[in-house]
């Protein structure tokens, strides 16, 4: 029987856990679903999705110097 079986695999893996991100210099952008998620390096890139009709922002975050800044899509 295997770790998994064995109900030991969730001792094998790491925990991760959200984090409220404070002092950030920049524009923040407004609670939204629908929206696509990328991590590149120190980037966060978020694009469209939204609350109450569908928006074209993108919004990038640098998660090494906590800049969060609204790109010009048009």
């Amino acid at each position: 029987m295997n770790a998994a079986k064995r109900g030991r695999l969730g001792n094998a893996l790491p925990t991760l856990k959200w984090k409220k991100v404070v002092n950030t210099t920049g524009p923040t952008p407004r609670p939204r679903h629908g929206h696509r998620a990328v991590s590149i390096k120190d980037l966060m890139i978020v694009f469209g999705g939204g609350n109450e009709g569908i928006v074209d922002e993108l919004h990038v975050y640098n998660t090494g110097c906590f800049w969060l800044f609204l790109w010009k899509t048009s």
